[in-house]
């Protein structure tokens, strides 16, 4: 007998989260996996970092990283603001679009004895081509752990009966999950 697809699940080999594409979660990700925005900027076939520049946040100076990307049609470039006094958190994140600033987060954080400053408010602000502020958004964190120790159980997919599964970890495999397993 056939099972129709009850829904369709994609399996990848891959430790990149695109936890950096989300501005929600950016600055968890730039607390705890900060390079991988450099990195990623440096692949860019126009990409860079530009020189060093210097800015102040409530009363404090800060290194302000820009990292720039060009397309054939216009310039992308992501300004990183780094506290010194905090390890160089990232305490601001502007996303510019030819030019024209498109968005703007600024974090709070708190320090832990043991993890270090830990991101725990951030309010994004997002406007169009034109200026226009389109919404803002505030994130407050409510609990964390690091390095939590996590069951390997955890870590199993359990998929329902007539999922489609394409498991693209090595090649291309398809199969139907069945009543049996």
């Amino acid at each position: 007998s056939s099972v129709a697809p009850y829904g369709i699940a994609s399996i990848v080999d891959s430790d990149c989260t695109n936890a950096l594409e989300y501005v929600g979660s950016q600055p968890v990700a730039f607390t705890y996996r900060g390079t991988d925005a450099v990195k990623a900027s440096l692949k860019q076939p126009r990409g860079g970092i530009s020189p060093f520049r210097r800015g102040v946040i409530a009363d404090k100076w800060c290194v302000i990283l820009t990292l720039s990307q060009s397309s054939g049609h216009a310039d992308a470039e992501t300004c990183l603001w780094l506290d010194p006094s905090r390890d160089f958190c990232v305490v601001r994140i502007e996303e510019k679009f030819a030019g024209d600033l498109r968005s703007k987060t600024d974090i709070s954080f708190k320090e832990d004895a043991i993890s270090g400053w830990i991101p725990i408010q951030w309010t994004s602000s997002y406007w169009n081509g034109a200026g226009g502020l389109i919404r803002n958004v505030e994130y407050v964190t409510t609990k964390h752990q690091i390095n939590p120790i996590v069951p390997d159980s955890a870590f199993r997919l359990d998929f329902t009966v007539g999922t489609l599964v394409r498991d693209r970890r090595q090649g291309e495999a398809s199969y139907i999950v069945l009543a049996d397993g």
